[in-house]
């Protein structure tokens, strides 16, 4: 597994991609001028049924549960694991090849909260 990074830039509201952190001119400045208020997230190695790339903070959509779920990594045992649950990916959810990104917890915190309908 390859390690990539994405930060959230709370001041500015901006989620800096992979290739923004590579230190393309001033997107590398601008994340470490910021570096106490930046938040790092790492990607799981892992991607949806759309291809997309999941990272620790994504909201994902699992058909096996109701509610949209959290990605978040849990260092006790060194593992990304997702929602309230503590479900780890391939045990709980049925794979990652059923789970779709639908957002983050930065751009989209109401997806997470308990009146959110789903499409």
């Amino acid at each position: 597994m390859r390690f990539k990074f994405r930060a959230w830039q709370p001041i500015a509201k901006e989620m800096l991609t992979w290739e923004d952190i590579l230190c393309n001119n001033m997107s590398c400045n601008l994340l470490f001028e910021n570096e106490g208020n930046a938040i790092i997230e790492q990607w799981t190695g892992l991607t949806d049924i759309n291809n997309v790339d999941i990272y620790e903070g994504d909201i994902v959509k699992v058909p096996t549960y109701k509610d949209p779920n959290e990605v978040y990594y849990e260092g006790s045992n060194a593992s990304f694991q997702m929602g309230l649950s503590g479900s780890v990916w391939d045990q709980e959810c049925g794979g990652h090849d059923k789970v779709e990104v639908i957002g983050n917890i930065h751009e989209n915190p109401e997806l997470l909260e308990k009146n959110y309908v789903q499409k």
